[in-house]
């Protein structure tokens, strides 16, 4: 099981803060984890691929869309954030 987080406007534009997402195999990728989020939430893809989004697995960002995704892992999608 993955546990994927949805911060700031990608909650509100997908309609959740946090899924569930069961492993069919014993390791995915990020691309293969875009096209489940892909099914699960309809236009999730365009959404989490937007220019400026990061990608933090447990709690580190990551640069790697190479990088294999075990059960256990807490995946973040976070927006640009701005400030005043």
């Amino acid at each position: 099981m993955l546990e994927v987080r949805f911060f700031a406007r990608l909650r509100e534009a997908l309609g959740q803060e946090r899924l569930s997402l069961p492993l069919e195999a014993p390791e995915l990728t990020v691309e293969e984890l875009l096209c489940a989020l892909d099914a699960e939430i309809p236009g999730a893809r365009a959404q989490l691929t937007a220019p400026g989004i990061r990608l933090a697995v447990n709690q580190a960002f990551i640069e790697d869309d190479a990088l294999v995704l075990k059960p256990g892992d807490e995946i973040a999608f976070l927006p640009p954030v701005t400030g005043g």
